[in-house]
């Protein structure tokens, strides 16, 4: 007997994230998509949905930068799932500062992972994904105040 893999894609209704699902569609996922925009997150569930492997899809839909809809995003997942066993962080935008950088694409991404501990740790063997489709957010805006040039920026991607 085969059990469905529960899968929570962050970003998942456009670009990386997007491709992430459709993979994870095809093997008949349950899969539960965060996004900003309604009408962007129900096209994108209803075109999995229609993908050989009859994934279920489900949405969820809000602004994970922001510290309070980040965890109820997480609660709402928590109420209809007892388990979790891939989360794909990839939502993420283009930063213009190194505050947006690390509140977006980073703080929001650590968050919705602690939020979600409880259904990780009741998987057999949990996943946790950090995703970025755009390597040029960190050309564009430093992590932190010390990356001021792109070799800055750079050498701290392979600092081990």
């Amino acid at each position: 007997m085969t059990t469905k893999l529960t899968v929570l894609i962050s970003g998942g209704t456009s670009g990386v994230g997007l491709a992430i699902a459709k993979s994870f569609a095809k093997l008949g996922a349950d899969l539960t998509l965060i996004g900003r925009q309604p009408q962007k997150a129900q096209a994108a569930a209803s075109r999995l949905a229609a993908l050989p492997g009859h994934p279920t899809v489900s949405t969820l839909l809000g602004d994970l930068s922001d510290p309070t809809t980040n965890q109820q995003l997480a609660q709402a997942f928590l109420a209809t799932h007892d388990h979790l066993d891939v989360l794909v962080n990839s939502a993420g935008t283009l930063p213009t500062s190194g505050d947006e950088n690390i509140s977006v694409n980073l703080q929001s991404h650590y968050w919705l992972t602690h939020h979600l501990t409880p259904a990780l740790a009741q998987a057999a063997v949990p996943r946790v994904f950090v995703i970025t489709g755009a390597p040029l957010a960190i050309k564009l805006a430093p992590i932190n105040e010390g990356q001021r040039t792109t070799l800055a920026r750079g050498a701290w991607l392979f600092d081990a």
